[in-house]
């Protein structure tokens, strides 16, 4: 028998059964089903007495069921839309393909959308998948934009609640590139008085940033014969001298400067040493004098000579040498044999930092 059937009353009747027996994360019909759907429209009797046809509508095979009997010559129609179970499997993986994709329409494509259910089912996921994105975006936006005011106005807060403390105290104290960072805070400090320790190291940028406009009095403490600023471009230290730190300018313009004239901490045998670099007398002070020797060995002060190279590190821009750091271990295990305890013993190295 031929069957004179409306493909899209079969299409309404197939799409509505089966969305109402699939699950919420079956709810959309694939419309570029596989292949082998596509080709399947003739299935076999199974009943003995009628047909069963296939009939594929935007390549989704359904399946009815005409199973029919004549009677007083006028057959009688069981009209159940069916998808059949290997089908059924095979669609809802394609669904699930189709919902999962990352692809999504560009602004110009939604731009020109003017219905949507004239859209296949692919590019209603992609219109879809842009609206989210889109929707996504503007929650970002927004949200990036209550961060942002959040973060102003907690940086406001702390920033008052530390002026709050800073103006009850007597002494602050901060490095200088807390000092630059904070600068704004220091203005509204407005300390009258401000003391530089190791002026020699800084730069005169860092010392100059921390000043406000009510500092009357600036103290620089410092030694410029042996300390200096180290410039990280070697053609600005040179050309520009910006190793040249504001202590050592003052003092190289005739800016009245006062330098010690008696040291507490040094040995007689290593002070002498550095008035060599100083053009005003070095004095020790009598509680250096009378020191004690040191045990187990026949001088105070003395230098070790050896041929073993350092190494050097580019990026630290200082220099090791294991031989040496070997010997001082080993001196100082030997002074702990003398009697010394650890605490009494320091190790100093130069280094570039």
């Amino acid at each position: 028998s031929i069957l004179d059937i409306n493909p899209y009353d079969v299409q309404f009747v197939a799409e509505n059964e089966a969305l109402e027996n699939d699950d919420e994360e079956d709810n959309l019909i694939d419309v570029e089903t596989d292949s082998r759907i596509r080709n399947d429209n003739q299935i076999d009797d199974e009943s003995g007495h009628g047909y069963v046809k296939t009939i594929p509508f935007n390549s989704v095979v359904m399946k009815q069921r005409v199973a029919y009997t004549v009677q007083d010559g006028h057959p009688e129609y069981d009209d159940k839309w069916q998808i059949p179970k290997h089908h059924r499997k095979l669609i809802t993986q394609r669904k699930r393909a189709i919902v999962r994709t990352k692809t999504r329409m560009s602004p110009a494509e939604a731009a020109m959308v003017t219905n949507v259910w004239q859209l296949t089912l692919p590019h209603r996921i992609r219109l879809y998948k842009y609206w989210v994105h889109s929707m996504i975006q503007q929650k970002w936006e927004k949200l990036r934009e209550n961060k942002n005011n959040y973060d102003e106005m907690a940086r406001k807060l702390n920033v008052e609640e530390d002026l709050d403390i800073l103006k009850k105290a007597d002494v602050v104290g901060m490095t200088t590139t807390g000092a630059a960072k904070n600068q704004k805070l220091l203005m509204e400090v407005q300390p009258k008085i401000v003391v530089v320790e190791e002026a020699a190291e800084i730069f005169e940028a860092h010392i100059v940033a921390a000043l406000s406009s009510r500092v009357e009095h600036l103290i620089l403490i410092g030694d410029h014969v042996q300390l200096r600023p180290n410039p990280n471009c070697y053609h600005l230290s040179t050309k520009y001298h910006l190793d040249v730190s504001l202590f050592e300018r003052l003092i190289d313009n005739g800016i009245s400067a006062s330098q010690l004239g008696t040291q507490h901490r040094m040995r007689p045998e290593i002070s002498v040493l550095m008035r060599a670099f100083y053009t005003d007398p070095l004095i020790d002070h009598p509680s250096v004098m009378n020191r004690p020797n040191i045990n187990g060995i026949s001088s105070d002060i003395f230098f070790v000579s050896h041929e073993y190279p350092e190494s050097g590190d580019e990026e630290l821009k200082s220099h090791s040498n294991e031989h040496e750091a070997e010997f001082v271990v080993a001196l100082c295990k030997y002074l702990m044999n003398q009697g010394y305890k650890p605490e009494k013993i320091t190790v100093l190295t130069m280094y570039t930092g």
